[in-house]
């Protein structure tokens, strides 16, 4: 026995929608257009416990992301592809809030100076001629 598809067909040819099953496990759901893959699609690679999912053109794989299945654990039928995953979410989204917060307060800081026409220590700014200026256009902080 081949393989067998079963889908959407025009003209004796594979158009559309439809799921190829390969003898050897393989699986390929789908668009197809004058019996060739297509546009979008996913490939179930039985033997190696992989997915393959992106756009065809010509019957061609162009783009895509292949991923493990979640039941492969090992390297044994191909490459295990490493999981990736973040130990401690809540730790990490603390940490940016607090940065955040930080980088907030020291805006709204300076937009008070700014307002107010004061520099660092409450001191007014000057210009280089040291004449008092209301609002500098260029100034450096230490």
């Amino acid at each position: 026995l081949g393989d067998k598809i079963e889908g959407q067909w025009k003209w004796d040819r594979v158009e559309g929608w439809a799921t190829q099953y390969m003898k050897n496990g393989d699986r390929f759901e789908g668009h197809w257009h004058k019996g060739l893959k297509e546009g979008p699609g996913t490939y179930y690679y039985h033997a190696k416990k992989q997915v393959y999912k992106g756009g065809w053109a010509k019957d061609v794989a162009r783009f895509g992301v292949m991923t493990d299945m979640p039941k492969k654990t090992t390297s044994e039928a191909s490459c295990f592809l490493p999981r990736v995953e973040v130990i401690d979410p809540e730790k990490i989204i603390a940490k940016e809030k607090e940065k955040y917060a930080f980088k907030r307060k020291m805006e709204q800081a300076a937009e008070k100076r700014t307002a107010t026409g004061t520099g660092v220590g409450g001191l007014p700014y000057m210009d280089t001629n040291m004449s008092l200026v209301s609002s500098p256009t260029v100034r450096d902080e230490y």
